[in-house]
């Protein structure tokens, strides 16, 4: 279904829609900032995740993108202020008291996840998770792995080269 999707998003021509109306909306209309070609990488791309919901609010979508400026920074910094919480203040982790997560707990997690979630620097995509772990054969084994991980990584119990990438560490404090 997402080929034929694909081919007919890529072959869509606004100028032959026949609607009564004298102003096109949704996607015919041309939308300033995001020219129809990437309108078309951006629907292909969501497609392509498996998200039909996104790609088709991206087409009906009036939105455009707004043009970089002073006061749209300034508003974006209002809208998401820096962080109050210096790391450098939080306590130690205690191996008696650190927080502990069950399979199901994982499952949740990894399950809460919008389709087409964005990769991280590995390249893996939440939905590759998703499919493992939801994989009958093998996916109990890899839920068990993951929450042993998991729990090994909040007790504060992680390899030196891994710690930078889950954990803010007390020797970066100045």
């Amino acid at each position: 279904m997402a080929p034929s999707i694909r081919k007919r998003v890529a072959a869509f021509n606004p100028t032959s829609c026949t609607e009564e109306t004298t102003e096109p909306t949704g996607s015919a209309r041309r939308k300033p900032g995001f020219p129809s070609q990437f309108l078309a990488q951006a629907v292909a791309a969501k497609l392509e995740d498996g998200n039909l919901k996104a790609a088709v609010r991206l087409l009906v979508s009036d939105e455009a993108f707004v043009a970089p400026s002073e006061e749209c920074l300034a508003k974006l910094r209002r809208k998401h202020p820096p962080a109050t919480v210096d790391a450098c203040t939080l306590p130690a982790p205690q191996p008696d008291s650190c927080l502990s997560v069950v399979e199901a707990d994982v499952r949740k997690g990894i399950m809460s996840f919008p389709a087409g979630s964005s990769a991280g620097p590995d390249g893996l995509r939440p939905q590759h998770l998703k499919d493992l772990v939801s994989c009958q054969e093998r996916g109990p084994d890899l839920l068990t792995a993951l929450t042993g991980f998991v729990n090994m990584v909040l007790s504060g119990r992680c390899f030196e080269e891994v710690a930078p990438f889950f954990l803010w560490r007390q020797t970066n404090c100045p």
